[in-house]
């Protein structure tokens, strides 16, 4: 089902500030390379262990609608002297958050905590922000700015 399940992106989010790569050193050692190759499998476990507790967390922990809009208007702030036009968007964009949130198949199972939220952001920036066709949405997913903005979508809501 889209918007629950962990996806590239979200666990991006929850590691953006660890390491979450590991790159071999080019050696004709064997054993050096298969001991490389155990370290970083033992950091990807580490990383996703961490993940998946504060998946968790954020699951069991309410997110009242109101802290909800603060969230979205951090990722997506809005100047005071921004044009109607940016505003107008802003609305759009919130309305559109909310029916996420609120209801949307996609949240049904996790209605009211702080992950449908953050489910909510991903959901809409994969899914639903505005792109001339669905080639400009995925090009945008995936070389854009979209990584970023679910990382501090995460970072505001995780508990």
């Amino acid at each position: 089902m889209r918007g629950q399940g962990p996806t590239r992106h979200t666990q991006r989010a929850a590691f953006a500030n660890s390491v979450g790569h590991y790159t071999f050193r080019h050696t004709s050692n064997v054993n050096s390379q298969i001991s490389q190759a155990r370290e970083a499998l033992g950091l990807m476990w580490k990383y996703m262990e961490t993940f998946e507790k504060a998946a968790e967390r954020m699951l069991q922990t309410e997110l009242p609608m109101r802290e909800f809009e603060n969230v979205v208007a951090q990722v997506w702030p809005v100047k005071d002297n921004a044009s109607e036009q940016t505003k107008n968007n802003a609305k759009q964009r919130l309305g559109t958050l909310k029916y996420l949130i609120r209801e949307a198949d996609t949240q049904k199972a996790i209605t009211g905590s702080r992950w449908a939220g953050y489910q909510a952001i991903t959901e809409y920036l994969d899914h639903y922000q505005p792109a001339k066709n669905a080639i400009a949405r995925a090009n945008r997913v995936l070389t854009g700015n979209v990584g970023d903005l679910k990382v501090a979508a995460f970072d505001l809501l995780k508990v």
